[in-house]
């Protein structure tokens, strides 16, 4: 351990949440808790109106309380989490030049010991405890006690930092906005810059899955099935239903990977997402949420009532999914081939067209199929693990999944044959009999899509998958054709 700080000639302080790592504790912990226990939330509400502490610099609010109580219940992994490269660079340059190197945080002192413990590069590390909370000016204040300001450098990344830049020798900010260099400017703060942020609409984007939206194309399909081309009407509701869906599911993507956040950063890929990263930030996700909600139910309002119903449904079973339900091996892929389902059905809730009997049945194992090839790529890309992260398959269950994905994908097929022989397609048709060339078109996409996954060439989403494949966009082209020969 280097010297005392008061005695060396250099001292490095560094902030902890959005700085040396990109995330905040206090927030990780609370989503971490309302997954792991959601019916103790009550311990929450008694933590935030329990007495506050009355002693000199102590924090005085809610955020103290919360987080001695999310040190008892939930078990924090330093590994985990986001750490910001470039500050890490920056600290291990300082300590190779011999500073004396200190972690300092407002974050539980608990949680800072273990980050240090982990990295460790830090000669010392202090958080907030019962007595002060290590923030702003009560930072600031400690760190006059303990080091020479004349010789500290600090690097953090908040507004409340402020005091401690103006008293440093050298401030450094980490990812600064333009509004606050504005403020530093404005403050007549000289610093350094430790990278830049991440463009706000591009990991938004990302973060609420435009490009999943695809999927609620789905909506669109018992108006095309039933021939109602060109009732306009019906087109109208159809395209706010989709909006309002696409909405909700990125409410629930957001909300997912706000639980998720653990597992995805386990993940080789996922680890990259917006929250998982630290693109954006986990206050950022929740603001985002009534919005989404809010947008979805405004639009479904504009829908017959039997639409409102599904689209509700869909966010309850999501929750339910999201929650607990996704860990359930079987029942998992079960919910998801239902969530590709409900979309047909308020589809036709939409348009107010009944959705066949065929049509549910087809629908049903040919996304039971997907879903179970969306577990399958999971499990063979991690079949070096035991079991695959957030999720309740072994990596001995990848043959059995390869057998129910095929099984579901070919049954699907054999419901469509069915359906091509039923009176209901001779009186929709002109020329029915030119609809048989569809099977062996969807066999050869199913049969391709499978042998693709065998050999790990699909992504984690075989929805997504497709729609980067030109030959899926060939299969479609070619099946929209032999609708229209029959028509």
């Amino acid at each position: 351990m280097a010297s005392d700080g008061a005695t060396c000639s250099r001292v490095l302080v560094c902030d902890l949440d959005n700085s040396l790592i990109k995330t905040d504790l206090l927030f990780e912990g609370l989503l971490q808790f309302i997954k792991q226990s959601p019916l103790k939330l009550h311990l929450l509400i008694k933590a935030a109106c329990s007495p506050a502490p009355t002693s000199e610099g102590a924090d005085g609010g809610v955020r103290a309380r919360i987080k001695q109580l999310l040190v008892e219940q939930i078990e924090f992994n330093p590994e985990s989490l986001p750490y910001n490269d470039e500050v890490l660079h920056r600290i291990k340059l300082e300590k190779y030049a011999g500073s004396h190197i200190v972690l300092a945080s407002a974050s539980h002192q608990s949680w800072v010991t273990s980050v240090a413990d982990h990295l460790g590069l830090f000669d010392e590390a202090h958080g907030t405890s019962a007595a002060l909370n290590l923030k702003g000016k009560n930072k600031l204040a400690f760190m006059r006690r303990r080091f020479p300001l004349d010789k500290t450098t600090y690097i953090g990344d908040s507004k409340v930092d402020l005091p401690i830049w103006k008293a440093v020798a050298t401030s450094v900010v980490v990812n600064p906005s333009r509004a606050m260099t504005r403020i530093l400017n404005a403050s007549h703060i000289a610093h350094q810059s430790l990278g830049k942020p991440v463009p706000f609409l591009q990991s938004l984007s990302k973060a609420i899955r435009v490009h999943q939206w695809a999927k609620n194309v789905l909506l669109f399909v018992p108006l095309i099935m039933a021939h109602r081309i060109l009732d306009l009407t019906a087109w109208s509701n159809a395209v706010i239903g989709f909006f309002a869906f696409s909405f909700l599911a990125s409410l629930v993507y957001v909300l997912n990977d706000l639980l998720d956040l653990s597992a995805d950063r386990a993940h080789p890929k996922k680890r990259h997402r917006p929250f998982a990263s630290g693109a954006l930030s986990i206050t950022t996700g929740l603001a985002l949420l009534p919005v989404l909600l809010g947008l979805a139910f405004a639009l479904a309002f504009q829908l017959p009532v039997y639409f409102g119903l599904t689209l509700l449904g869909y966010f309850l079973l999501n929750l339910g999914y999201s929650f607990r339900l996704k860990k359930t091996y079987s029942l998992d892929v079960v919910l998801l081939a239902s969530m590709y389902t409900i979309r047909i059905f308020s589809g036709g809730a939409a348009t107010a067209i009944l959705v066949s009997d065929w049509l549910l049945a087809f629908s049903t194992f040919f996304f039971f199929g997907l879903a179970v090839l969306k577990r399958f790529t999971e499990v063979a890309k991690m079949v070096a693990r035991r079991s695959v992260s957030g999720r309740g398959y072994l990596s001995d269950d990848k043959q059995t999944l390869l057998t129910l994905g095929i099984c579901s994908s070919l049954l699907s097929t054999v419901i469509l044959a069915l359906y091509l022989n039923s009176p209901q397609v001779a009186g929709l048709y002109s020329h029915p009999q030119h609809l048989w060339l569809v099977l062996p078109i969807m066999l050869f996409w199913n049969s391709r899509l499978w042998i693709q996954a065998n050999r790990n060439e699909v992504d984690s989403d075989p929805v997504v998958h497709a729609l980067r494949d030109k030959i899926s966009y060939f299969a479609l082209l070619a099946i929209l054709a032999v609708m229209l020969l029959s028509h």
